[in-house]
């Protein structure tokens, strides 16, 4: 029996692009994956397969389609470890940006500044350094698309929201402009790794504060070297930030940098 290979073929692939679509918000990727099954369902019939195999098929078409479009993942480009600006003309470039250009991030240059923050340059080990080596620090990249979680094990940005939430990263008043850059990394501390010493648990939002300032230097020098802008950051809302990003209980918002290329 010959069967329709192509127009299931198709339909897969559109429902594909569909999830991709929704991925990026874009909600009439629910049609295109409504066209490929009915692609498929056309081809399945034609082949007598039937319309009951169809509706057995239907549950788990979209409980993969919701899967992969609650997981979706983008694995960033391998750091550039080599090259790049001087240390000491890096520091001495080193400043805080205020105004930005529009323009978006490349993905080699986002995956090279994450992995100066706080990647992963030897076994277990990361670029800042943290108290204990508890690595508590998380970084969150926030822009048009959505917001990500940065995997340093993976090197990969994880999905956490569809939404812009730049704006809820600054002050409307006092510091629009961090809602204008093309994207903020906002980091996390998870005081859930922080041990009791002896008979006391150390003071967590110190912990916090000082792994933090470690990474977020490293924020600064990587923008100096590559030719990009930001600024840290302290006025935002816990409170704001924290449902959006959905942060577990013990996690808490340190800082906020917006990044990108600084207005000439």
């Amino acid at each position: 029996m010959a069967y329709s290979l192509w127009p299931m073929a198709y339909g897969l692939w559109l429902m594909a692009y569909g999830l991709r679509l929704m991925a990026y918000g874009l909600w009439y990727g629910l049609w295109l994956m409504a066209y490929g099954l009915w692609l498929i369902a056309c081809s399945l019939k034609a082949n007598e397969i039937g319309e009951k195999t169809m509706k057995k098929l239907f549950p788990l078409l979209m409980l993969v389609g919701l899967t992969s479009f609650g997981q979706e993942k983008i694995t960033l480009p391998s750091p550039t470890k080599f090259g790049g600006m001087p240390l000491m003309e890096a520091l001495a470039a080193r400043h805080s940006t205020r105004k930005f250009k529009t323009e978006p991030i490349a993905e080699q240059k986002l995956g090279d500044l994450l992995w100066a923050a706080f990647g992963f340059n030897r076994a277990n080990m990361r670029t800042a350094p943290s108290a204990l080596n508890k690595q508590g620090v998380e970084l969150y990249v926030v822009r048009p698309d959505g917001a990500w979680l940065y995997e340093p094990q993976e090197h990969a940005l994880l999905r956490v929201s569809n939404d812009d939430l730049r704006g809820k990263t600054a002050d409307a008043k006092r510091q629009a402009f961090a809602a204008n850059a093309p994207m903020s990394i906002v980091f996390v501390f998870d005081t859930n790794v922080i041990p009791t010493i002896g008979d006391r648990k150390p003071n967590v939002m110190e912990w916090a504060k000082l792994d933090t300032g470690f990474a977020a230097q490293n924020v600064y020098l990587a923008c100096a070297s590559m030719g990009l802008g930001t600024c840290a950051r302290g006025s935002f809302k816990h409170e704001d930030l924290a449902p959006v990003l959905k942060l577990a209980e013990g996690k808490v918002v340190t800082l906020c940098m917006p990044v990108g290329v600084p207005e000439d």
